[in-house]
């Protein structure tokens, strides 16, 4: 996960995730700062220091981006969807949205609906 970064600054990417953990409460501001200070000594990101030292994996680190964009998080490393059902999306479009079809289910007035216990989950429109 090394950055190799050349400069001692700190990434628009770490600036905001660094907020985004320390509004939600994930990791604490001197966390942060022993983050920022190996960051620099290593040229690398905070997050690598983060997943590193324990204080997040890279699954909380996606729930808490996911959370602050109040988008739905899913988990691809535990929740791997059947097969055909990735394929059902051309890879194209799936890279260039990345997006995956998890589930199918019944059409109302044209509209996915879908439903889960584990993650909210959003309504797409697809007109094939």
């Amino acid at each position: 996960m090394t950055n190799n970064r050349t400069d001692n600054s700190i990434s628009a990417k770490d600036e905001l995730i660094k907020r985004i953990l320390q509004d939600q409460d994930y990791v604490t501001a001197e966390d942060i700062k022993k983050a920022e200070g190996y960051a620099k000594t290593h040229h690398t990101t905070i997050v690598e220091y983060l997943i590193t030292e324990e204080l997040v994996t890279k699954d909380l680190l996606g729930q808490a981006i996911a959370e602050h964009f109040k988008m739905p998080y899913a988990d691809l490393s535990s929740n791997k969807p059947p097969r055909e059902l990735v394929l059902k999306i051309p890879e194209e479009v799936a890279k260039k949205y990345r997006i995956v079809l998890f589930q199918e289910s019944k059409k109302v007035n044209g509209k996915a609906i879908t439903a889960s216990k584990r993650c909210s989950c959003t309504v797409i429109n697809i007109n094939a």
